[in-house]
C-alpha cells in the first residue's frame, strides 16, 4: 500500500510520501505551512533533438523535416522548414 498524503499527530509526522511532498514545511505548532519551493527542470536544461527513428541529432545539424525535441521532462514534435 502506498501512502500519498499524511498529517501530523502530536507534533510528529505520521506519514508523508508521494511526489511533490518533499518541499512541505511545518509551521508553529507542527502544522503544515505549505510548500517552500517548486523546481521545474524543463527550462533549465538544454533541448535535445531526435529524428523519427529515435536517433539523437545535433541541434546545429537540423535540416528540413520532422523532429522530436526533448527538454527536461517535456517532449514535443517540431517541423523544420
Amino acid at each position: 500500500m502506498r501512502i500519498l498524503s499524511g498529517g501530523f499527530l502530536g507534533g510528529r509526522v505520521v506519514a508523508f510520501a508521494g511526489r511533490g511532498c518533499e518541499g512541505a514545511t511545518r509551521g508553529a505548532g507542527g502544522q503544515n505551512s505549505g510548500i517552500s519551493a517548486v523546481e521545474s527542470d524543463d527550462a533549465s536544461q538544454a533541448p535535445e533533438y531526435f529524428n523519427l527513428q529515435g536517433m539523437k541529432v545535433n541541434a546545429d545539424a537540423l535540416t528540413s523535416g520532422l523532429y522530436i525535441r526533448r527538454q527536461g521532462t517535456r517532449a514535443e514534435k517540431i517541423l523544420i522548414r
